[in-house]
């Protein structure tokens, strides 16, 4: 749903406000919660293959990974990036 409304909005607020629309969708994340999560041993069993198939690493995300993609798409270089899901996920869903 996110990815279909950035497309929209993609498409219709450049020409009115001058800017770019774009999301990110970051993979299994190390936070607070997530950590929490997974400290429950059938949580663990289900996410645990997702992560050990990450091509990059092994491991989730720090979040200083995922608010670099953030950044990246902020940049005044980024401003041709219009319409665009960057997917974070060290390669998860390749």
């Amino acid at each position: 749903m996110v990815e279909s409304f950035t497309k929209v909005w993609a498409k219709e607020l450049p020409p009115k406000y001058h800017c770019t629309v774009n999301c990110v969708s970051p993979g299994p994340t190390r936070t607070e919660a997530f950590d929490a999560a997974m400290a429950g041993a059938e949580l663990q069993k289900i996410i645990s293959p997702f992560i050990e198939g990450t091509p990059v690493a092994d491991r989730p995300a720090e979040t200083s990974e995922i608010s670099y993609a953030v950044l990246m798409l902020c940049h005044p270089r980024a401003t041709w990036l219009n319409g665009v899901n960057l997917v974070v996920a060290g390669g998860l869903t390749v």
